[in-house]
Order: structure tokens, then sequence, then C-alpha cells
């Protein structure tokens, strides 16, 4: 039996799993913050749930059988029911608390010219007391100008990151500009490698069921958007790649934007083209950002590396756990030394 512990600690540093029914852990990669649902019993519960406090959750699941700290959760939803007498708590991944977080949710508008992206990221999450991880790549990628227009400093950041499939993001102390995919790796975590097989032997995980979707991207092959010139104040068009195209519903201010919309959408067709998922026994290295990979022994069309974007992972205390994974291909980013932006 695949037996699977947990520890649950409160606001008073108490253990809380005594009463615990069953859990469950949404890790993913990208902006969205990981979620942890535990059900309790009503009957032999002794606390009280209440919104807004943190809770401390860690796991302890074979091969290794050591405990692994799976984050602060701070409780955003709290469900009593009559029949059966359960307490469903819902609780997302508690963000690092800066001096200034009101202010990092404020909307403001502004202006940065002659400036690096890493440089512009820098100096933004710098003001909000966080410590910046930036992967090299973006010290080259040079904006000669950008406006924040009525954004958040988050929303400004993320955007930018979205031009070239990166993700920014807090973690803890740290604020991270990385490829998407990458984000553990910048932030100081190890990230983890997990070999598949289906000769048991030879696997660290114990695969259940596995499938590789086509999600029907690959019925392009360019990617083409629309910009205004300047000198004439006329739409054109720009495009990268063969026919057929996918053409971006947005009109871009300039030339400079709609290449890089277009360099952005044309590599996550790219990363996105498959999508793997598999169901299989929990494993602590089992996480978002983790790198797969399936030998020989899979289908041809599921074998190589893969890039996991989503894991849920569920169980009841000394009970089997299951996970549910997806994936897609590691992400690729430009290799220029250079590139102009805005």
């Amino acid at each position: 039996m695949n037996r699977t512990t947990c520890t649950i600690r409160g606001p008073k540093d108490n253990s809380l799993d005594t009463s615990l029914l069953r859990w469950e852990l949404i890790d993913v990669s990208g902006l969205q913050a990981d979620q942890l649902t535990l059900t309790f019993s009503r009957m032999h519960l002794t606390w009280v749930p209440k919104q807004g406090e943190v809770l401390i959750f860690e796991t302890c699941m074979p091969p290794a059988y050591r405990p692994v700290h799976r984050g602060h959760f701070i409780i955003n939803r709290v469900q009593w029911r009559l029949t059966p007498p359960v307490v469903t708590v819902v609780a997302s991944a508690a963000p690092f608390q800066t001096t200034q977080k009101n202010v990092l949710k404020e909307k403001r508008s502004r202006s940065f010219s002659q400036i690096t992206f890493g440089d512009l990221f820098r100096q933004v999450v710098t003001a909000h007391g966080f410590t910046p991880r930036v992967a090299d790549q973006f010290d080259a990628v040079y904006l000669i100008h950008i406006d924040q227009n009525a954004e958040t400093d988050m929303s400004f950041l993320s955007r930018l990151a979205s031009i070239y499939d990166a993700i920014a993001k807090p973690v803890d102390t740290y604020y991270v500009l990385a490829p998407r995919g990458q984000v553990r790796c910048f932030s100081g975590e190890e990230l983890p490698i997990l070999y598949a097989s289906l000769k048991l032997e030879h696997s660290q995980l114990k695969i259940l069921n596995a499938e590789v979707t086509d999600t029907g991207r690959t019925q392009f092959n360019g990617v083409a958007a629309m910009f205004w010139q300047g000198e004439t104040g006329c739409l054109s068009e720009l495009q990268q790649g063969s026919a057929p195209f996918k053409r971006l519903p947005q009109s871009y201010e300039n030339e400079d934007l709609a290449q890089l919309a277009i360099q952005q959408e044309h590599r996550r067709l790219k990363r996105t083209k498959k999508c793997l998922r598999l169901q299989t026994v929990g494993h602590p290295l089992l996480v978002a950002e983790g790198i797969l990979k399936l030998d020989h022994t899979f289908p041809t069309v599921m074998q190589g590396a893969w890039s996991i974007d989503r894991v849920i992972t569920s169980a009841r205390p000394s009970d089997g756990c299951r996970s549910f994974v997806e994936a897609t291909l590691p992400a690729t980013m430009p290799t220029k030394e250079s590139q102009r932006a805005m």
C-alpha cells in the first residue's frame, strides 16, 4: 500500500491533522496560486477554522518517507456540513507579506524608456520589498519605450512577461522573472526531474494511465498580426512562418509590438501543441514546473521530456495517494544576444 501521511499546523503551531479525513493539493505553474482543500470530521474537530488564518502543510510519502514542506496556505473559505458531519477548508498559497502590500495592488500609469526588461523588473519589485530573481536572457531584451496604463505593478509585469512566454511571479521573499516552467529553478529551488518507464524496476513513478492529446494547434504553421504604421496611419500585416496562419485579433501600436506578440504566440503554439495527462501513484517530487522524462517503453508520441503544468494530488491519511498530472512540451526562449522590444 502506498501510504501517505501529512502534518497540518495552525495559527498557534498546533497540530490539526488528527481529525483530517481527506486532503487535496492543486499545484500549478504560472500565476495561479496553489490550492489546498482539507476535509475534517466535524465530530472530532479540535479547532474552529477562520478565514484569513495561515496553515502550514507538510506531506510524507514513499519512496523516501521524508517530510516535504508544501508551503503556507491562507484560508479563504470554510464550509460546515450537517450530513455527512464534515468541515471543508479551502486555502490558497500565502504570498510573502511585503510592507507595501496595498501599493503592489494599486493601479498606476507611468512610462519607461531606454531600459532592459531585467532592469525594469528589478526596479519595480525592489520597491515593494521583494528580492528580484531574473533569468539572464531578459537582461538582453531592450525596451525602447513601454507604458504602464492604469495597471497594477503585478499586472504590468505579467503582461510584459507573457510576451516572452515567461512568468513574473512572487515566490516567498523573491519575485521571479523566468521562462515558463522554470520559476522554481530561478527562485532557488532545485528543479526536479522524474524518470518514468513501463518497466517498474526502471521507473520512479508507478503510472496507472497516460494519454497524449493533440490540441489542434498544429493546424497553423505561422502567426500573423496587424500593426499601425506611424508614418501613414494605415494598418499593415506582419507574418512569421508559413500558411496557414493564425491571425491575432488585436491591432498593435507599432511593428515592434506586433513582432513580439507574433514570436510569443509562435512559441506558445509549439509548446502547447501536445498535452500529456497522467494518472499515477503520488510521489514527493511530482510538482508543477518539474520535468518528466518518459522512456522508450511508452508509445513514440509520449516519449521524451515534458514540463509539468499542473498536479492534483489527493489522499486520505495513512491510505493510498494518487496524482493527476498535466504537462506540455518544455518552454524555449529566443537565443539572440539582444532584441528590440516596444
